[in-house]
């Protein structure tokens, strides 16, 4: 399983309050969810499956760890994470 592609790369972010993140995922049999974490607090799940998207992420000033990861039918899990800079 590699579920997880088109997530985007490290991430500058002037505008403040919330930002929007939306990938692909896959699987030989069927994707279950899409969970995420920020490392500086927030977590939740995405909407959809195979394509997802994730909105209202709220990012703090400096580095924001989202951390994505899909889940298939069996429980088998991938996981990617992006870098956001919050600068203002």
């Amino acid at each position: 399983m590699n579920p997880i592609k088109n997530a985007g790369s490290v991430i500058f972010y002037r505008m403040p309050g919330f930002f929007h993140l939306s990938g692909t995922a896959w699987d030989d049999r069927e994707v279950a969810r899409v969970t995420w974490t920020n490392s500086t607090g927030g977590s939740g799940t995405a909407q959809g499956s195979t394509a997802w998207s994730i909105s209202q992420v709220a990012l703090k000033r400096g580095t924001n760890v989202i951390t994505v990861t899909a889940y298939d039918t069996s429980g088998n899990r991938s996981t990617t994470s992006r870098t956001i800079y919050r600068i203002f």
